[in-house]
């Protein structure tokens, strides 16, 4: 950021947030969809147990704070030539209205037709034996092509304790951002513990026998 200072003291910056626990999973999705760990680890030990390591380079969870990283900006940028976008409300709920402020912001004409803005780009379209195939042996891509073809699509999903943990760890962080923002998002909350529903016994509706 100090050689972005350096060149364009007078940039404007939008910087678009989403939702860190959320933004970790996808990201330790796109680590295995792009052969970079395997797909035989559990999700839950990438992210809070003891594969850890495996995807510490990669900055899966610093790059979830964000008050951090902004503040490091804010020292050399004031704060009007910040545009603070949230995924979730911004992108997602109100796309068009978005694209118009960010045009606001950069001076540009906000009346711009941006056609189709809510169709998604980057879906997960492999399979995890297919992952695994190719990410074992390197020669056997076809095979693990052929699999994701004629085998379910699917993403490594966390469960609810590693989900809860990870909010914890960025609980503190996102309350300082929200501050710097003036606004929060509902759809970063702490998720609830399922509810096992018990589902009445049936009653018999036959009559008695007779002994």
């Amino acid at each position: 950021h100090h050689n972005l200072h350096s060149y364009y003291p007078t940039a404007r910056l939008i910087v678009v947030m989403r939702n860190p626990v959320r933004r970790a999973v996808s990201a330790v999705n796109h680590l295995i969809r792009t052969g970079r760990c395997s797909p035989l680890h559990s999700i839950d030990e990438l992210l809070i147990g003891n594969k850890r390591h495996l995807i510490e380079p990669h900055g899966v969870i610093q790059k979830g704070r964000y008050y951090q990283q902004i503040q490091s900006y804010l020292e050399l940028f004031p704060r009007n030539q910040f545009l603070f976008l949230l995924f979730e409300e911004d992108v997602v709920k109100t796309p068009h209205e978005t694209l118009a402020q960010a045009c606001r912001f950069l001076g540009i004409d906000p009346g711009f037709n941006f056609g189709t803005v809510n169709q998604a780009i980057n879906e997960f379209n492999r399979s995890m034996a297919g992952l695994a195939v190719t990410y074992y042996f390197k020669k056997a891509e076809p095979l693990g092509r052929f699999l994701d073809r004629h085998l379910p699509q699917e993403k490594k999903k966390p469960n609810f304790e590693t989900l809860a943990r990870l909010h914890e760890l960025y609980a503190e962080e996102n309350e300082q951002l929200f501050k710097l923002i003036g606004r929060r998002s509902e759809a970063w909350a702490a998720p609830e513990r399922p509810v096992r529903v018990r589902r009445p016994t049936p009653v018999s509706t036959a009559k008695p026998r007779l002994w």
